[in-house]
């Protein structure tokens, strides 16, 4: 990544195919319950960079955008608090096809049963062998993190994302910083996408 901290404008664009800017999507989140919103068709302003193949292959001064979607807590007088992030993978903006975008990985891509879905096949010996390198634990929150969080207990049995990290990496995320009640601060809270372990 050349400019990690570089942002892109994201673009909504309406049934009439007219484009209007992206706003954040404010959610209300209900203890226990799930919850999910769906946001409509979004577009980069602006294109990668060296995004012509050569000869049929990526071009070898290619940049990569990622898309990075962000939950956020809004408390009153506070700049707004992550909560979790996630990165998508390396994508190309081409301005030929601008309502789509191409993951040009070396990798073998299918399509799934839906539209939309993608996948690709792994080696599920070396999944397992990496699942089964994970120690798992039985751990207790603190006191000051679990009610902050609104957790209704604070015991749990699950992995360590500092070990995780070093066998799954792509499994783990920094979710940034985050504030205690009692104003102490854990920074850069690692946190495991359990999807991604199995």
């Amino acid at each position: 990544m050349e400019s990690p901290t570089q942002t892109i404008k994201v673009e909504q664009s309406q049934s009439d195919r007219s484009k209007r800017p992206f706003h954040p999507v404010p959610l209300e989140l209900v203890t226990d319950q799930v919850t999910k919103t769906t946001v409509g068709r979004l577009h980069f302003s602006e294109t990668t960079s060296n995004n012509m193949r050569k000869k049929g292959k990526p071009n070898p001064d290619q940049r990569f955008f990622f898309l990075v979607v962000n939950l956020c807590a809004h408390v009153s007088g506070e700049p707004p608090i992550t909560i979790i992030a996630h990165s998508s993978e390396k994508i190309i903006v081409r301005a030929s096809n601008p309502g789509q975008f191409e993951n040009d990985m070396e990798l073998s891509w299918q399509k799934g049963h839906t539209l939309d879905s993608i996948f690709h096949n792994l080696d599920t010996r070396e999944q397992l062998r990496n699942v089964s390198n994970l120690r798992i634990v039985h751990y207790r929150y603190l006191p000051e993190f679990g009610e902050g969080v609104g957790l209704s207990s604070m015991g749990d049995t699950g992995v360590i994302a500092q070990e995780v990290q070093h066998i799954l990496p792509e499994a783990v995320r920094e979710a940034g910083d985050v504030r205690l009640q009692d104003g102490h601060v854990i920074e850069k809270l690692l946190v495991v996408n359990k999807v991604s372990l199995i």
